[in-house]
């Protein structure tokens, strides 16, 4: 939202993110700006050494338009002046964005995924002011946030860096234009082909097998990638409250995950839905349900009584003995690829989950309810991703055609 003319004071007022109202000490006015309140008046600062945000902050009791004079006032203090910076310098562009929402009370789911969008991109593109963004330099930052995130989520970064730069040019903010001419410009890294690269069962069980003491939890992990098919983000985000125990079979419920984030914003963010934003209950095999129970008799020794259920199963205990810290699944393909390789297998950790759903179509098992086992929205996109595994799966129709056809 532009930041709009305050007739009374002949000035832009600070509408766009510097002013927020905490709670009112008065009755409700006409005039928004002549409301009484308790304000909390904020000016960012940028990043100090270690990301964390810096800003100079007040507090004021009064008028909305005395809030925005305070505002004004800051902005012109030596503290100010001396260690904000350049209005034209990406992070500013982006602290002022987030300044704006915090003010249009966007959730903080919203927030922080426009913060995670924002740490990422300044982490490819470095301190860049905003006129000397290319699209040369933004494909190159694309290709680089490529190599960890998804296509949909390189989007999505593309998406809030368009909308951070239109505010900034609805604040007259030099070298604007430029700038969103090289986001429209700029191409995305081309989507690869899927081209599976599975490993066997047997290859499987060999690295689960070496994955002994801290590495322990690596091998549960890949057991519950083996008999669910979940995705290593959902399987990080499993606490044992997501455990159905029944005489006729364990059913994990899948309900959240875990995704990576830069360190600035704390390296994690627990994310309280799945990537099909549907939650889904899959039966698990007995070796799946052993490696749970032996878990699970751990932990209760370990602390003496049982896993709250809000506890992660997959939990890093060393900062937090409770369980309620989870793993990154960067920390999960790295135990991964450390294992693996020592097995001799060069195959990623998501290609357990593709070995999954290859075994089920392969040995005729129906496409939706496979489908809704992955978590995939339909059918089509299990069909698509697994065609590789429908010629054995097909088999089977040859050989009822023959007899319908033959009478034989």
């Amino acid at each position: 939202m532009p930041a709009q003319q305050d007739s009374r004071h002949g000035q832009k007022d600070d509408r766009a993110g510097n002013v927020k109202r905490l709670k009112m000490t008065g009755p409700e006015t006409k005039d928004p700006k002549q409301q009484l309140g308790k304000y909390r008046v904020r000016i960012p600062l940028g990043r100090d050494d270690r990301g964390i945000p810096r800003n100079y902050e007040k507090w004021h009791t009064g008028t909305l338009a005395e809030a925005w004079d305070l505002a004004h006032e800051m902005r012109a203090h030596p503290k100010v002046v001396q260690q904000r910076l350049p209005e034209t310098l990406l992070e500013s562009v982006f602290a002022n964005h987030v300044a704006q929402l915090e003010f249009m009370r966007r959730s903080p789911n919203t927030l922080h995924s426009y913060r995670y969008s924002h740490a990422s991109l300044l982490e490819a593109l470095g301190p860049v002011h905003v006129g000397d963004i290319t699209a040369k330099s933004l494909a190159a930052a694309y290709r680089s946030l490529g190599r960890s995130v998804s296509p949909a989520t390189l989007r999505h970064h593309r998406a809030v860096l368009s909308a951070a730069l239109k505010h900034a040019q609805g604040e007259d903010v030099d070298g604007t234009d430029a700038a969103l001419k090289a986001v429209r410009t700029a191409k995305l890294p081309p989507r690869e082909q899927f081209r599976p690269d599975l490993p066997s069962v047997a290859d499987v069980r060999k690295v689960i097998k070496a994955t002994t003491g801290t590495d322990r939890l690596i091998g549960l992990l890949i057991e519950l990638a083996l008999g669910t098919g979940a995705r290593c983000a959902e399987i990080v985000g499993l606490q044992w409250g997501d455990i159905d125990k029944s005489p006729d079979g364990w059913v994990v419920n899948i309900r959240r995950q875990v995704l990576r984030a830069p360190k600035a914003v704390g390296g994690t963010q627990i994310r309280d839905m799945t990537k099909g934003k549907k939650d889904r209950s899959i039966t698990i095999d007995t070796a799946t349900q052993r490696a749970l129970e032996t878990e699970l008799q751990r932990r209760t020794e370990l602390l003496g009584v049982a896993p709250d259920p809000d506890s992660f199963i997959i939990a890093n205990l060393h900062k937090d003995i409770a369980g309620h810290s989870p793993y990154s699944p960067v920390w999960a393909g790295q135990g991964w690829r450390r294992q693996a390789t020592e097995a001799g297998i060069t195959c990623r950790l998501h290609d357990v989950r593709h070995l999954h759903a290859t075994l089920l179509l392969a040995a005729g098992a129906p496409v939706p309810s496979v489908a809704e086992r992955m978590g995939h929205a339909s059918p089509v996109i299990t069909m698509a991703i697994y065609a590789h595994a429908m010629p054995a799966a097909d088999k089977g129709n040859q050989a009822i055609m023959e007899r319908l056809l033959t009478g034989s």
